[in-house]
């Protein structure tokens, strides 16, 4: 029986050898998996916070967009309303000018019609003088000649 005992211990000291060996194996591939784990939710993290900044950049654009948008619109607006102040006034302007034309039961003449008006009157003026200096020249031309 010796020979069966002496086989059995060195049995028994194999399986406790391999038994470390399988723990050291378990313990290494534990902390591998862990480390691979970490990696991975690292890199999850890593593609968020990416994923969040370019979201983050897009909401960013969107707002600068509208923004100008209502701008854009604001300043659309406030032209719009200095053209209808404008032609208000003008109106007004025109209106009054019709009230007193129907009051006086006659045409007031406009700024153009005016401006048109002198500008006949140099015309005509500068076409008598014109004949008067010719008449004036036709004159001396007949007293040297006689």
């Amino acid at each position: 029986m010796e020979l069966w005992d002496a086989h059995q211990l060195k049995l028994s000291q194999q399986e406790s050898e391999l038994q470390k060996k399988l723990d050291e194996c378990r313990r290494k591939q534990d902390n591998l998996m862990q480390n691979l784990q970490g990696e991975i939710d690292f890199a999850f993290q890593d593609q968020a916070l990416v994923e969040a900044s370019e979201a983050e950049h897009l909401v960013e654009q969107q707002a600068k967009s509208t923004m100008q948008e209502n701008e854009g619109q604001q300043e659309g607006d406030s032209h719009q309303r200095e053209k209808e102040e404008s032609n208000t006034a003008e109106n007004e302007k025109i209106f009054a000018q019709e009230t007193e034309e129907t009051e006086y039961g006659g045409s007031i003449p406009h700024e153009s019609e005016e401006t048109e008006r002198a500008g006949q009157e140099v015309s005509f003026t500068q076409v008598s003088e014109q004949e008067n200096k010719l008449e004036g020249e036709g004159s001396l031309a007949q007293n040297n000649n006689a």
